[in-house]
Formats: structure tokens, sequence, C-alpha cells
């Protein structure tokens, strides 16, 4: 049921985001991918398309996928200031879980550094580092009690990319 609930998710919200321009076609899209989802799921599904997001709401969650905005909820002693966020998603089901990616101007043991600086009172469960030619690419997983974040950093030729990947319980 899952995999089936998560695959109308994904139909729907692409049918949302590519509906074209105005607020008819965006409506009518919303409506669409809604009926696609409740259909498939049984349940009940809410799209709403603002901005070039989309926010999803079911009896059992919600998920948010925007463009740079991060969301409320982020906590405060992680810090964004290593790379400009683009991309950002978060979802309530079972806890919280929030994802933002973006490109950064560092380099990707500068970014690594950066963020095990800032996260020296956490631990440090997992490194992962390759380079290949003009490829970079390092995972650092650290935890917090309950809270985990994971941070990737891939850098290729010379354009680097940060994705963060936090959860914790509600």
């Amino acid at each position: 049921m899952k995999v089936r609930a998560i695959g109308a998710l994904a139909l729907g919200a692409a049918l949302v985001v590519t509906a074209g321009c105005g607020k008819v076609a965006e409506k009518a899209a919303e409506k669409t991918a809604e009926k696609v989802v409740e259909d498939q799921t049984g349940g009940s599904v809410d799209f709403d398309a603002d901005d070039g997001g989309i926010d999803i709401e079911t009896e059992d969650g919600s998920l948010s996928i925007g463009t740079g905005d991060v969301p409320e909820e982020w906590p405060a002693d992680i810090p964004l200031d290593v790379f400009e966020v683009e991309t950002s998603s978060s979802s309530r089901t079972d806890g919280l879980s929030i994802y933002l990616s973006g490109p950064a101007s560092s380099s990707v043991d500068d970014v690594v550094a950066a963020y095990r600086d800032a996260l020296s009172d956490w631990d440090e469960t997992g490194d992962l580092s390759s380079s290949t030619g003009d490829f970079e690419s390092a995972t650092v997983s650290f935890e917090d009690g309950d809270r985990t974040l994971t941070l990737n950093v891939v850098e290729d030729a010379g354009d680097t990319q940060v994705s963060l990947s936090y959860s914790a319980p509600e």
C-alpha cells in the first residue's frame, strides 16, 4: 500500500507541477491530481501549489515541496550559511523530516569542516568520501539524541552542491 501511495503522490505532484501557467490551469491540475491520489490511496488529499511549491495534506501526515524556503521547523542549531538553499521539502508522518539542497561556493572539504565545527557537540556516526578526477563527494552523518542529520556534498568540475537531510521524532 505504501508503494502505491508514494507512486500516486508522485504522479499527483507531477500533474500539479506540469500544469502550465495560469490560475485556472493550476486549479484544474490540483483537482485532477487530488482525485488520482485519492482513488489510488483511499485517503483524502489536498494539493496546494503556491509559488512553485506543493503542499500535500492527508490524514496520515503532510508533505511540502518548495523552492528555496526553509521550513519553519528547521532547527536553529544547524547552520545554513554554508550554502544557498534552492530546494526544500518537509514531511510529517511518524516524525519530522526535512530535506534542503543548493549550491555552495566552498569546496567539499570546507563545507564538511564547517558542519563538523558547527555540530561539534553532536556525535558523528558515519563518514564516506570519494574523489575521481574533477569529481569529489563526501557524506557525513550526525546524531544528537533522537535527531539525525546527513550532510551530502558533491563537487563536479568546480560546482559544489550541498544537501542536508534532517529527521526528528514528533
